[in-house]
Formats: C-alpha cells, sequence, structure tokens
C-alpha cells in the first residue's frame, strides 16, 4: 500500500528521528529585547558554541506536534561529528516497542530515514526458521 493511501485512510502518520545537542548550544543569531538598557549582560556568550557535554536526542512526531511519550535522550558516548554511533538496533527497537508504539493510536504509519540500526534484526524481532526449536517459539 502507498504512502498517499495511508494518509487518505486517515492512518496517523509519525516521523521518527534523532539529533544530537550540546549543553551550551545556542543559535548564531538571538532575539534582542531593544527595551532593556543593556542586553549585552543578559544574552552575552560564556561559551563557545557547540561546547560541553553532547546528547543524543530521539523523538517521534506528526503533523500535529511531537509525541511527548516518544523523547529519549542520553548522554553521546562520542563526540565526532556522526552521532549515529550513540545509537544501535536493540536501543531502537526497546524505545520504540516501550516508548512510541503505545502512545499511538491504530492504525499508524511510521517513517522513518534508512538508518543501518532501523532495519537490523534484533532477537526479539527475527522470525523463526526452520532450525528454530518449537520451544524457543513457544516461548
Amino acid at each position: 500500500m502507498g504512502f498517499r493511501k495511508h494518509q487518505e485512510e486517515g492512518r496517523l502518520v509519525v516521523y521518527v528521528d534523532e539529533t544530537w545537542f550540546t549543553i551550551r548550544m545556542h543559535h548564531s543569531k538571538e532575539w534582542v529585547d531593544t527595551t532593556q538598557l543593556n542586553t549585552s549582560v543578559i544574552f552575552s556568550r560564556q561559551v563557545p558554541p557547540g561546547e560541553g557535554e553532547r546528547y543524543v536526542v530521539v523523538a517521534g512526531g506528526t503533523e500535529e506536534g511531537f509525541i511527548d511519550e516518544s523523547f529519549l535522550y542520553y548522554p553521546a558516548k562520542n563526540t565526532t561529528a556522526d552521532y549515529h554511533g550513540g545509537m544501535n538496533s536493540t536501543l531502537f527497537i526497546r524505545w520504540l516497542i516501550s516508548q512510541v508504539l503505545p502512545a499511538l493510536a491504530e492504525p499508524s504509519v511510521l517513517v522513518l530515514e534508512n538508518a543501518p540500526y532501523h532495519s537490523q534484526l534484533i532477537e526479539e524481532t527475527r522470525c523463526p526458521t526452520t532450525a528454530t526449536r518449537k520451544a524457543e517459539i513457544v516461548k
């Protein structure tokens, strides 16, 4: 079934993505209240942008906004430009099952980017094979 068909049928479309931020991150341009006599004290930059502890943020959102229950953030293991190293398929699937799916109304459609951990199978999601024992399937 095509994406447009899902939308026509009224399915909730949820976009899932990850990003990162640093504790001291800020915009290069700010809104300044010109009625204040001394804005330099209020808006002065104390640290260079991008410095500080890095966090990874994962969330799901719809046309209506973010799904509050879907937010996950945690300290990044590294500070390289590629934040994807802080996420893996086990963490992603557990987050999806425990935080995102319970918050969704049925029927819903999840839209994901093509990150490797979005499509990697883990033990909980792997389908049985002909070598799988009955006891493993039953549990």
